[in-house]
């Protein structure tokens, strides 16, 4: 899905970096600046260092975007924190000439300053939060394998993004191997990446207790989300590698595995989602219609009322898993809530959106809205 207008920094500054034993006794207020501080290379698998209450660019060579481009991620860390929070970028993806025209091939760094990432606001469960920024080049909504990747009209592709967060990972693991709470969540093409990567991040982090939060990417039931849309993204970015691998015997239908995925993750033991939508979200059905497109023949169109069913759909097949899935649709058509100053100020049926995460973080699960 595309990107709302940025409240992202993307400024690369200089600045001494300190390990995070180092940083363990900083006392220091959250920074303002929109600069963000260059991290020394360091070796794989070697915590990362950072100084703390500031963003911070971390190279990774190996990890590319789609046009072959080198990436990294961007960190904020909290001294004497073990819970964090890794957080998927939004922006579009690439299966056919429209979408990858709307889709970012390379950039800088990207780090966020509002809604969870607002740590001077009391209302956000994420504020004392190591926060970790997963910039989004790959066009695979985080999940491809696929190096030598091509689309008709666009050309080679580097659909790479599940081998980047698994390179991320080895750091990020390493820099808190006593983490308590892990935190994924992500925005529209980042919420898609979510879902793919639940079992994923899961698996890295063993038996740590994590919840899933998706915000306007769902993987909506093939009334939406047709199969044939589906298999095309799955040979493409080469899916059977990566989440449907992760998946196994619970994704047994290749071309139809946007719900089994969802499944196979509220399976987990210590594992929980919340999904947060608009109800009408006018970007993501913009975009899912585009995807059937793509489809050779291309699938019939879908109405606004198909995709309430489906989010309606998705709520009782989340059901399921008892105390494990949640959901909070806002009566709307907007795109976008968590990293935008509504994560503080919407309010549905009585229940604000932060309470409701909050209540997740807790154990919580409940159903908000239509």
């Amino acid at each position: 899905m595309s990107d709302r207008p940025s409240v992202f920094t993307s400024v690369l500054g200089l600045g001494a970096c300190l390990t995070l034993a180092a940083c363990s006794n900083d006392t220091a207020q959250e920074t303002t600046t929109t600069e963000e501080v260059s991290a020394p290379v360091a070796l794989a698998a070697s915590p990362i260092q950072a100084p703390a209450r500031t963003w911070t660019w971390v190279d990774f060579p190996g990890a590319h975007c789609r046009d072959g481009s080198g990436t990294g991620i961007s960190v904020n860390w909290v001294p004497g924190s073990k819970k964090v929070l890794i957080y998927l970028d939004s922006g579009g993806a690439c299966f056919s000439q429209w979408s990858c025209n709307n889709n970012r091939a390379n950039g800088g760094p990207r780090s966020g300053n509002d809604g969870i990432f607002n740590r001077g606001n009391s209302a956000n469960p994420f504020a004392d939060y190591n926060q970790v920024f997963v910039p989004y080049c790959s066009g695979d909504w985080h999940a491809g394998n696929q190096p030598q990747g091509n689309v008709p009209g666009v050309g080679p592709q580097q659909f790479v993004g599940y081998k980047n967060l698994d390179l991320f990972l080895d750091r990020i693991i390493a820099t808190f191997p006593d983490a308590s709470q892990v935190t994924l969540t992500g925005t529209s093409a980042g919420g898609l990446g979510v879902f793919y990567n639940a079992s994923h991040v899961a698996r890295r982090f063993g038996n740590v207790p994590m919840l899933a939060i998706p915000d306007s990417g769902p993987p909506t039931p093939t009334r939406t989300a047709p199969a044939c849309f589906q298999d095309l993204l799955r040979q493409l970015w080469n899916l059977d590698a990566t989440v449907l691998a992760d998946c196994g015997a619970d994704c047994p239908k290749k071309n139809d595995y946007f719900v089994d995925l969802t499944m196979h993750y509220a399976r987990g033991a210590n594992h929980r989602t919340g999904i947060v939508n608009a109800y009408d979200d006018s970007v993501d059905i913009e975009w899912y219609n585009n995807g059937g497109q793509a489809c050779s023949p291309p699938a019939p169109r879908f109405s606004t009322a198909d995709w309430e069913a489906s989010l309606r759909d998705l709520r009782q097949i989340g059901g399921g898993a008892r105390n494990r899935f949640g959901t909070y649709y806002v009566p709307s058509t907007s795109h976008g809530w968590i990293v935008y100053g509504q994560f503080f100020s919407t309010t549905v049926n009585g229940t604000r959106m932060t309470d409701w995460t909050r209540d997740l973080l807790n154990g919580t699960y409940r159903d908000i809205g239509p």
